[in-house]
C-alpha cells in the first residue's frame, strides 16, 4: 500500500492497525465503528468544528507500538441541532476498565471480553447501544428501564449490509446503498482529526466546508503524509 517500506516486523502481523505508517490506534480501529454509531443516532451530517484528544501509550513493554492505548476525544459541532451545539465524547482504555452503564456486565459486547458501545444522554434519560443489535433506555433520575429492543442471535446484524452492498455492485448503481460512502468519510475523519489533535498535544479548529484547520499550517501539514510510488493520491478525484 502507500505506507513507507519498512522491515518485516513480526509484532505488526497481529497489531498493525496500532502502528501510524499502517493504521490509525484503537480510536481508527474499533472507535470509527461508535463514532459512526454516533454521528447516525445524531443526524450528524458535517465534520465538527472543533476537536481535542489527548492519550498515553499501551501497557505491552514488548510492543512497539507507536499509537495511544489510552486516548480521550471530544469535538464540537456547532449549530448541528436547531442551532444548538452537541457534543461528542469518546474515549479508548487499553486494559481493564469499568462498565458504562451496564454496558460489558448486563449488557456484554459482542465477544464478551470488551466494554464497547454508545450512549446517548437526554434531557427524559439516556440511551445505550451496547452491541450491533439491541438497544436500553433508562428514564429519569431513578433510570428506570424504558423501551428497549434487541435482535436475539444476531449480535453483528451485518447480513443485510452485505448483501445491500453486493446488490449495489452488481447493478454498478451506488444509490442503491443504504450508506453512501460520504457517510463513511465523515466517520473516519473523526478518528483522523483526533489524532491530529493528540499528535499537536492541543486543541484545533476546524472548517467543515474547506476541510482545513484556518490557519493553522502546523495541523494541515498533518492531513495527508508522504505516498509510496505508485500508490499515488491525487489532489483531486
Amino acid at each position: 500500500g502507500p505506507a513507507a517500506f519498512e522491515p518485516y516486523n513480526t509484532l505488526a502481523v497481529q497489531r498493525w492497525r496500532f502502528l501510524k505508517s499502517f493504521g490509525n490506534g484503537e480510536i481508527g480501529d474499533q472507535g470509527v465503528h461508535q463514532l459512526d454509531m454516533i454521528r447516525w443516532g445524531l443526524g450528524l451530517k458535517t465534520h465538527p468544528n472543533r476537536a481535542q484528544s489527548f492519550g498515553t501509550f499501551n501497557f505491552r513493554a514488548t510492543s512497539d507500538e507507536d499509537t495511544p492505548g489510552q486516548q480521550v476525544f471530544a469535538c464540537l459541532y456547532e449549530g448541528a441541532d436547531e442551532g444548538r451545539d452537541l457534543i461528542v465524547e469518546f474515549e479508548t482504555r487499553d486494559g481493564y476498565t469499568n462498565d458504562e452503564g451496564g454496558m460489558g456486565t448486563k449488557y456484554p459486547f459482542v465477544d464478551q471480553h470488551n466494554v464497547c458501545g454508545v450512549i446517548f444522554l437526554g434531557t427524559e434519560g439516556y440511551m445505550i447501544i451496547p452491541d450491533y443489535s439491541s438497544y436500553h433506555t433508562f428514564l429519569g433520575p431513578k433510570r428506570e428501564p424504558g423501551p428497549s429492543a434487541s435482535v436475539p442471535g444476531a449480535p453483528m446484524m451485518d447480513l443485510d449490509q452485505f448483501q445491500n452492498w453486493v446488490k449495489a455492485i452488481r447493478a454498478r448503481d451506488y444509490k442503491l446503498l443504504t450508506a453512501d460512502i460520504a457517510e463513511g468519510a465523515l466517520s473516519s475523519a473523526l478518528p483522523h482529526l483526533a489524532n491530529i489533535a493528540c499528535q499537536l498535544k492541543r486543541s484545533v479548529t476546524f472548517d467543515p466546508k474547506t476541510e482545513q484547520f484556518p490557519g493553522d499550517e502546523e495541523a494541515n501539514r498533518l492531513l495527508t503524509r508522504d505516498y509510496r510510488k505508485p500508490y499515488l493520491l491525487p489532489e483531486e478525484v
